[in-house]
Order: C-alpha cells, then sequence, then structure tokens
C-alpha cells in the first residue's frame, strides 16, 4: 500500500469503474481498484487499517452463508468499513461452483444478494464469480438478479460495457515480492 501511495495510485470502487464507464466523466490519476474476495476477518483486521492510513478504500466480495461466522466479517465490521467508503458486493452464497450442473444458480445469486442487503442494510450491485468461473448462461442470470456488474479473474486493465459482467482482475498472492506486484502494473514510477 506505501508503494501505491508513492506511486500516485487513487483507488476507486466496482461502481465507481462501473459508472465511468458507462456515463464518463474525470478518471482519477492512476486508478486502481484493490478487491478481497470471500469476507474474511483478517482483511478488517490488516488490510483496512493500513488502506485507511494511505487513504485507500476497497472492495469486498462476501460469501452469504459466512456472514455471522468465526474468522469472517460480521455487519458491525462491515458497516464500519462501508462507512470508510468501501463497497461490498456478493461472492454467492456458498461459495459453490456456478458451472456445475447441479448447483442451483439462482439461489446462488439471488437468494444470497436479498440476504446481505437485508441483513446489512446495504445496497449488493456487484458479483464476483467463485473460483472465476462462468458461462454466458450464469453472465445472463447475474444480469437478470440485478446486479450492475461482476468480476472475474484476467489480464486486462481496459474495459469497456461489453465487459461489466465480466470485468477483469488481477490475483495477488501474498507470497508475491514487490517487484512482481510491480510488474503487475501499469505505472510504477512517481508522476
Amino acid at each position: 500500500m506505501k508503494a501505491l501511495h508513492e506511486w500516485g495510485y487513487t483507488t476507486l470502487t466496482i461502481s465507481e469503474l462501473v459508472n465511468l464507464i458507462w456515463y464518463g466523466g474525470p478518471i482519477p490519476p492512476r486508478p486502481i481498484i484493490i478487491t478481497f474476495d470471500d469476507g474474511n476477518m483478517d482483511v478488517y483486521e490488516n488490510a483496512f487499517p493500513i488502506m485507511n492510513e494511505y487513504g485507500f478504500k476497497g472492495v469486498m466480495y462476501l460469501v452469504a452463508n459466512r456472514l455471522y461466522s468465526e474468522d469472517f466479517l460480521h455487519p458491525v465490521q462491515v458497516r464500519e468499513m462501508a462507512e470508510a467508503g468501501w463497497e461490498f458486493g456478493n461472492h454467492s452464497m456458498t461459495h459453490a461452483r456456478l458451472t456445475d450442473s447441479n448447483t442451483n444458480v439462482g439461489y446462488e445469486l439471488s437468494e444470497s444478494r436479498a440476504f446481505l442487503q437485508r441483513e446489512l442494510g446495504l445496497e449488493i450491485r456487484s458479483f464476483a464469480y467463485p473460483f472465476a468461473e462462468v458461462n454466458p448462461g450464469i453472465i445472463t442470470q447475474a444480469e437478470r438478479a440485478g446486479y450492475t456488474s461482476a468480476v472475474g479473474v484476467g489480464i486486462f486493465n481496459e474495459h469497456y460495457p461489453g465487459s461489466i459482467y465480466y470485468l477483469s482482475r488481477r490475483e495477488v498472492e501474498g507470497m508475491k515480492s514487490l517487484e512482481d506486484f510491480q510488474a503487475l502494473l501499469p505505472w510504477t514510477s512517481l508522476p
């Protein structure tokens, strides 16, 4: 986070990106979206305070049936983070593989969204596909379920209206060196 701050990055949420894609507008210098999946408590305990220190906000995708579980975020932490500018999206009800034929995709997409909105009092606009696995039918169901965007994993830095339901994210694992992380970014020298 210190390096991103020194390199002049500005964080956006997924909804802010989607609004820019659809409606245009001024883009902040060196925009970056920092996302986390699953709703692990360690994001609240570690990443959240560090990102706050640098004026960064993030996006957290919650697995709905883990909301009140040990080692996962509870509504009180979610609301605190939301008040600090973080956005929350859905990562399904059970983290099931949506492409498996025995998965109830409607339940994973719609029931979990309704549950999270009811429990958190927040609008859930975006969906993260578990395991980044998706097919055209699932994308259609995500749109019909009321999401305004969805994310997966990929290599693209540029997005357009046709990619709204599969916005590409780069996976950054904890073991990456700063040099490996730097190689994923479009700008790494001082502005």
